[in-house]
């Protein structure tokens, strides 16, 4: 399982859903924040 609030880019890009999404999720959160709801991903 993934920690998508202590996931690098390149980790979250590993995971076949997020690909090409890393630097989109931790420039989000970032910004926000902290993700609340399911914040892990397999």
């Amino acid at each position: 399982m993934l920690d998508l609030n202590m996931a690098t880019a390149e980790e979250l890009d590993s995971v076949a859903a997020l690909q090409g999404h890393g630097f989109e999720i931790v420039r989000y959160r970032e910004g926000t924040g902290p993700v609340h709801q399911s914040a892990t991903a397999r």
